[in-house]
């Protein structure tokens, strides 16, 4: 039976509303059970001061809608680019991310002043800190504590923290930058992960139409985690026999002492925290840090490092501590000269003394905790002889 272009049309028609009927039914579900979705808006950032130096990318129409770009030498921030994080999956609020021409997350600078002093603060996302504005970060707390209200600036903590970063590929992203910062001290820190790459951050901008939905914002949220890229090389490779031998003559099952709760979590973690108590990864490390102190010795700078703990090395109500990494890595310092500084005591003690929390999750700082860690920080390049007092 022929059926006419007329009812061929209605039932299109029909097709249409419902699909939009469920949509709309989907749009309202998702704003009664879904919380605010994140969604990014970008904009190219105007170079203010032309006489600055700057990178320059090869960008394909996937960099143009993101902050970051990436490739086997790590992830990189989008130079001369301005976004709005809103409703920022971690700290739940909105941010502004300012991106300069050298692709660090800081505003202009051109060549160094007479009487200015530099600091290159590199990380992953707990020293770029998406989650807080700038001026909440580590680098943005330091600056703050160094600079008067008002004063010129003579000390600049330069933040090229990127999210998602290892040691390597810091290492990569100071060779590309050293050079042009003029950076006198460089500040490396390093987390436990450091060994191995994380996902990379991308911050990927939306249409309009779907930054609206709280329905289809989520699924291009979750779209957005299988599409992140991991950038990997030959040493973010771990065989992951490691976690057996750690496991050995312990009972994660019923895991009754604060020791077997903490040594649960490392296994847990093999391919992300847990990788500081790996056999063999302070010795890749370790490698990578004399590598990393030529680098900028070459530069006409001095290299500093510090290791960021894990929450439970600072929330500990059973008194249990394991600083094997630090222990590592402080080990690993003093032998190349380098000045280490290990926070957990700083921390600890607010904790103890305030009861504030500090972190958002096991790593990423809350301003607040970013305080307490930027006063430690600053006390101890301070007498180190790193920066004035």
């Amino acid at each position: 039976m022929r059926v006419s272009a007329k009812e061929i049309g209605v039932r299109l028609l029909l097709v249409v509303a419902s699909l939009l009927v469920g949509l709309l039914a989907l749009e309202l579900l998702a704003r009664l059970v879904l919380p605010p979705q994140q969604t990014v808006q970008l904009a190219e950032r105007p170079v203010a001061n032309r006489n600055m130096p700057e990178i320059r990318i090869e960008q394909n129409r996937a960099h143009e809608l993101t902050v970051l770009y990436g490739g086997p030498r790590g992830a990189r921030l989008r130079p001369n680019t301005h976004a709005l994080i809103r409703n920022h999956q971690l700290s739940g609020r909105d941010i502004v991310i300012e991106v300069n021409a050298l692709g660090l997350r800081y505003e202009p600078i051109g060549r160094k002043e007479p009487g200015e002093l530099r600091v290159l603060v590199l990380g992953d996302s707990i020293v770029f800190g998406d989650f807080v504005q700038a001026d909440e970060t580590l680098p943005g707390r330091l600056e703050a504590l160094t600079n008067p209200p008002g004063a010129t600036k003579r000390i600049r903590f330069l933040n090229a923290g990127v999210a998602g970063l290892s040691t390597i590929e810091e290492l990569y992203y100071y060779q590309e930058i050293g050079p042009l910062v003029e950076a006198d001290v460089v500040l490396l820190a390093m987390y436990l992960n450091d060994a191995q790459q994380a996902g990379a951050y991308t911050a990927r901008s939306m249409p309009k139409l779907l930054a609206k939905s709280r329905f289809l914002s989520w699924g291009a949220n979750r779209l957005e985690v299988v599409r992140k890229g991991i950038f990997r090389d030959e040493f973010g490779k771990h065989e992951r026999s490691w976690r057996e031998t750690f496991r050995a003559d312990r009972d994660f099952a019923r895991a009754r002492t604060p020791k077997d709760k903490f040594d649960r979590e490392i296994y847990n973690a093999d391919l992300d925290f847990g990788l500081a108590w790996a056999p063999g990864t302070w010795d890749v490390l370790g490698s990578l840090l004399v590598t990393f102190d030529s680098a900028v010795k070459a530069n006409g700078a001095r290299l500093a490092v510090t290791l960021l703990p894990l929450s439970m090395q600072i929330v500990n109500n059973d008194d249990y501590e394991d600083r094997l990494p630090q222990t590592r890595c402080r080990a690993i310092c003093e032998g190349l000269r380098i000045p280490f500084y290990d926070p957990i005591d700083d921390l600890r003690a607010d904790y103890r003394q305030n009861e504030k929390r500090q972190l958002y999750d096991h790593c990423h700082y809350r301003p607040y905790g970013y305080e307490i860690l930027a006063s430690g920080t600053l006390g101890w390049l301070r007498r180190e002889g790193l920066v004035p007092r």
